[in-house]
């Protein structure tokens, strides 16, 4: 995956975690699927080095009838990150 590809999966994940507040992996993917080519293997690399940078935090919860699940949730750091994306784009915007 290139890294514009990479920035561009970054991004989709902070505004989705964003949005949706604390989400299941599954859910996570099968959004960020319909946008780009990233396997489920991908996306979980993406978040292992989200959650070392501090963007995003992910713990196992579990499930009694689904076993464990993966759910993420956007950080302090990462809502900081988010906020420094968006004033990037209005200033393109502007321009």
């Amino acid at each position: 995956m290139t890294s514009n590809n990479s920035m561009k999966v970054k991004i989709f994940v902070l505004v989705i975690l964003y949005v949706y507040g604390e989400i299941g992996f599954s859910e996570l993917y099968d959004i960020i699927k319909e946008k780009t080519d990233i396997t489920k293997g991908g996306l979980y690399h993406h978040l292992e080095q989200m959650s070392k940078e501090g963007l995003i935090s992910c713990r196992k919860a579990v499930f009694f009838s689904e076993g464990h699940k993966r759910k993420c949730k956007l950080t302090e750091k990462g809502l900081k990150e988010l906020q420094e994306i968006k004033k990037m784009v209005d200033k393109l915007d502007k321009s």
